[in-house]
């Protein structure tokens, strides 16, 4: 907070020693302690009084940033489609595949009807 080294430091001690005088000294350390300790609590509290009413802001700007981002987006589609486009191709190229697999493939002649070739020929 302050820089006050070692030398200030005892220049005030000693600065204080005369001024109060020894008999005096630990009351107004004590005090100034007192003081100082209050003086933080006071300060904690504050803090705390404003984020909590500064939450209810926070909720709604994360609101606003979360509608706005759609629009952000046409936004950009639309003044800069060239740009847009290429952006939408390098987030689909640098996706990485899901790893889906086929596990059993499929048939493509399941659904068809079984039907005798004999008897086709037949009835043409």
């Amino acid at each position: 907070m302050f820089n006050i080294g070692f030398p200030e430091l005892l220049l005030i001690l000693a600065l204080a020693l005369i001024i109060f005088g020894p008999g005096k000294l630990p009351e107004v350390g004590r005090g100034l302690g007192k003081a100082l300790n209050e003086f933080r609590r006071t300060t904690e509290g504050l803090k705390s009084q404003m984020n909590d009413a500064l939450q209810p802001v926070q909720d709604i700007k994360s609101s606003v940033n979360e509608v706005a981002a759609p629009i952000k987006e046409v936004k950009q589609a639309v003044t800069n489609p060239s740009g847009y486009v290429m952006d939408k191709v390098k987030e689909a190229v640098t996706q990485e595949p899901t790893g889906e697999t086929v596990s059993d493939p499929v048939d493509v002649n399941e659904n068809k009807p079984n039907v005798d070739k004999a008897k086709v020929d037949q009835i043409h």
